[in-house]
């Protein structure tokens, strides 16, 4: 089964990651975004977070991080297309008939290569909040970047080793 980007990216704004992750995990609101235990590692303080405005998640503990997608087929352990399909039907989005012009091998690598962007934005997004960023941090403040901006725009910094 294969579904076009644009009924994958309905789904996405359809699906409040608050609402999903909240029949799964404790949230609690802080500032702009909601934190839990991680749901994917053992854990007594909550270090998973769920930021409704760029509608992810990310564990600062393991590392795990996201979309509405990816949460549901990690946490039920679902293919993409099954994530898809349930996600769909929560979000009453009517999927269209199955369909031969696509290859799930494709779908699924083009999301898993999405992701893997994601991820890597993520993490350079940590490390510009890390002791190591302080170079880059002090570089976007000469260039007069608030720090709303940069969280706006995710700006992340690559440490040089």
């Amino acid at each position: 089964m294969y579904y076009g980007e644009d009924i994958v990216e309905e789904i996405r704004q359809r699906t409040d990651i608050v609402d999903l992750i909240g029949q799964y995990v404790h949230l609690k609101k802080k500032g702009s975004s909601y934190f839990g235990l991680c749901p994917f590692h053992g854990e007594k303080t909550p270090s998973f977070s769920v930021s409704p405005g760029k509608q992810i998640f990310y564990c600062f503990g393991c590392g795990k991080a996201g979309d509405s997608i990816r949460f549901l087929m990690e946490y039920e352990n679902l293919s993409f297309v099954e994530a898809i399909e349930q996600l769909a039907e929560r979000a009453n989005v009517t999927l269209p008939e199955k369909s031969s012009g696509g290859n799930k091998g494709e779908e699924d690598l083009r999301y898993k290569l999405l992701e893997i962007n994601k991820n890597a934005a993520l993490f350079f997004v940590k490390q510009l909040r890390s002791p190591k960023g302080k170079l880059g941090l002090q570089y976007l403040g000469k260039r007069a970047l608030s720090g709303e901006s940069i969280t706006h725009f995710g700006l992340g910094y690559a440490v040089q080793e």
